[in-house]
């Protein structure tokens, strides 16, 4: 199978080329992303290129989709004077997607808070996991088990075992 590209723009300008179509295979009604290929420019207002093949997980797409739109929203978005999403921001939720691309997890929630930062949720069998990048740029984790409770910590994006690790507890306890 050939790559395909997905490009991201940047937050000034952004916009998705229309080749996700051809780059799934549909398996039991599921699309199936595949093995890929990261790349970033240094700029924060440069595109974002990804390259798609069988490894990369399906719900890596539609979060991409979802950051993007949240890119165009503009200062007052939310009718009180909610912030643009920060370029900080989108960054860290970058990186964090990238380190999770290749697990099968359930499509994420993502939505930016008011103040400009961003929030991805994920829930499965019971439980939820919530990734944070706060107005420190902290990155964040809350996961709440299946009665509810929270455990809250701290995500090194430079451990990518952390995040695995989090993504085996939503998907297995």
């Amino acid at each position: 199978m050939n790559n395909e590209i997905l490009e991201f723009h940047g937050l000034a300008s952004p916009s998705v080329t229309n080749r996700v179509r051809p780059i799934m295979a549909y398996h039991s009604s599921r699309p199936v992303a595949s093995n890929y290929h990261w790349q970033e420019a240094a700029d924060a207002t440069s595109s974002v290129t990804v390259a798609l093949n069988h490894s990369m997980a399906s719900w890596v797409i539609v979060a991409f989709k979802k950051l993007e739109s949240l890119g165009n929203l503009r200062p007052g978005w939310d009718s009180h004077g909610g912030l643009p999403l920060k370029q900080e921001a989108r960054q860290l939720i970058v990186q964090t997607i990238q380190k999770l691309r290749e697990i099968n997890l359930p499509v994420p929630t993502v939505a930016l808070d008011p103040g400009g930062m961003l929030q991805m949720e994920w829930k499965a069998g019971g439980r939820e996991l919530d990734i944070d990048v706060g107005p420190g740029l902290d990155v964040e984790y809350v996961k709440y088990d299946r009665e509810g409770k929270p455990k809250e910590g701290y995500v090194d994006l430079d451990e990518p075992a952390e995040l695995g690790e989090l993504a085996y507890w939503l998907l297995h306890g």
